[in-house]
C-alpha cells in the first residue's frame, strides 16, 4: 500500500468569536468618559465568549452535521488541492471522513472512540478494509473528526482575548492569528499527532489565521484557514475553507463489518 502522508486540515481549523456593533457618530460618542469605553469593550469581549460558546453548545446538540473542506497546500513551487468530507454524530462522538490523498480514496470511521479505515482499490473500484496494524500508514489517527473539533472548540474558548470581531447583516465573523511559537503550540494542543508530524518533518509555524462564520441563530456555517509553516526548511502555506451543513441526514455511523 502506498504510504500517505498528511496533515488533518482540522488541526488547522480554530477560531475565535466576537461581535462587532455598528454605531452613529456624535459629539457624545467623541467625548465619552473612559470608563464607559471600558466598560463597552469588556461587554464586547464577554458577547465574542458568549457567542462562540452559544454556537458551539449547539454544535454539540445536533443530530446530524456535515462538513466539506477545500484545502490548498503549497509547497515547492507546487499547489496541491485536497477535498474532505466529514459526516457527524455530534452527540454520539462518531465520525466518517472521506478524503482523497495522493490519488487514493480514504474513508476513515471513528466510532466509539475505535478508529477503523478503507481505501479504493483501483482496480476493482471497490472499498476495502485497511488492518489495523497499517492504520499509521493512511496517517488514520489525523481523522479523528470528531474528537479533534471538539477539542478545537474547547481551545478556542480561551482565546476570546485575541479576537477580531465583525458583524455583518445576520451573521458574525469572528477571526484572529497567532505567530510563531504561539501558533505552533495551539495546533499541538488540539491534534495528539501534530507535535510528531512538526518534529519529524523539522516544522515550525510562521502565522495561522482563522475565520469563523456564525449566524445569528448562533450556528457555524463556515471556517477559513491560513497556515504559513516551513517543514524541512521548505516554505508552505495551507489555506482551507470550511461550510458546515446540518441538513443532509444519514445513517447511523458504524464500523465497516470486521471491525
Amino acid at each position: 500500500m502506498k504510504k500517505i502522508i498528511a496533515v488533518s486540515s482540522l488541526a488547522l481549523m480554530v477560531g475565535i468569536v466576537g461581535v462587532g456593533c455598528s454605531s452613529e457618530k456624535t459629539a457624545t460618542k467623541i467625548d465619552e468618559p473612559k470608563t464607559v469605553s471600558v466598560q463597552k469593550e469588556k461587554e464586547k469581549e464577554l458577547a465574542a465568549k458568549d457567542i462562540f460558546k452559544n454556537a458551539i453548545d449547539n454544535f454539540k446538540k445536533e443530530e446530524h452535521v456535515t462538513m466539506t473542506c477545500d484545502m490548498n497546500t503549497k509547497a515547492l513551487n507546487m499547489s496541491t488541492d485536497t477535498k474532505m468530507k466529514s459526516q457527524f454524530e455530534p452527540k454520539k462522538g462518531n465520525s466518517r471522513t472521506e478524503t482523497n490523498i495522493g490519488g487514493t480514496d480514504l474513508v476513515v470511521f471513528d466510532v466509539g472512540g475505535k478508529i477503523a479505515a478503507e481505501v479504493k482499490d483501483p482496480n476493482s473500484g471497490k472499498f476495502v478494509p485497511v488492518p489495523a496494524d497499517r492504520l499509521n500508514q493512511v496517517n488514520a489517527n489525523n481523522f479523528k473528526t470528531s474528537k479533534n473539533t471538539m477539542e478545537e472548540f474547547e481551545k478556542t474558548l480561551q482565546l476570546t482575548g485575541k479576537m477580531k470581531v465583525e458583524k455583518n447583516g445576520d451573521t458574525y465573523k469572528l477571526s484572529f492569528q497567532l505567530n510563531g511559537q504561539e501558533a505552533k503550540d495551539y495546533l499541538i494542543s488540539v491534534n495528539e499527532n501534530a507535535k510528531k508530524i512538526f518534529e519529524r518533518q523539522q516544522a515550525t509555524v510562521d502565522s495561522m489565521h482563522v475565520e469563523y462564520i456564525i449566524t445569528k441563530e448562533f450556528k457555524l456555517e463556515s471556517i477559513k484557514t491560513d497556515a504559513k509553516m516551513k517543514m524541512n526548511k521548505e516554505t508552505v502555506q495551507i489555506i482551507g475553507d470550511t461550510k458546515i451543513s446540518y441538513d443532509e441526514k444519514f445513517d447511523p455511523i458504524q464500523l465497516p463489518e470486521g471491525n
